[in-house]
């Protein structure tokens, strides 16, 4: 008779209860997946009207306001950078918008 995969599952269950895994002291643990985070310019002097954002790689995916921001807000920019391996990263992403020369920005980090 073949077992379900509920009886299964609570069988599995029932075998780990109450056990402790150990892990040497030694080990390192790895994390990769995908990091989000907001740049933001505060308060601009003027309108800023945002008409592209490009990444220097693939691994960043950019949100950005497609409305003007106004004076007395915040021009907020989403990156989200995909890791896939432990590494030192700096990844620009340049800003096409109104202003006399594209905003730059820089994203620095280290993904363990």
């Amino acid at each position: 008779c073949e077992e379900s995969d509920k009886d299964r599952i609570t069988r599995l269950v029932r075998e780990w209860e109450g056990k402790e895994i150990l892990f040497p002291e030694s080990m390192v643990f790895t994390r990769y997946g995908v990091d989000t985070l907001d740049c933001r310019l505060p308060d601009p002097d003027y309108t800023i009207v945002s008409n592209d954002v490009v990444s220097s790689c693939g691994c960043i995916s950019v949100v950005f306001p497609k409305a003007p921001v106004c004076p007395g807000n915040d021009l907020v920019i989403t990156a989200t950078y995909m890791v896939e391996k432990p590494e030192y990263f700096s990844k620009v992403l340049t800003v096409y918008a109104n202003t006399k020369t594209p905003l730059r920005l820089t994203i620095r980090g280290s993904a363990h």
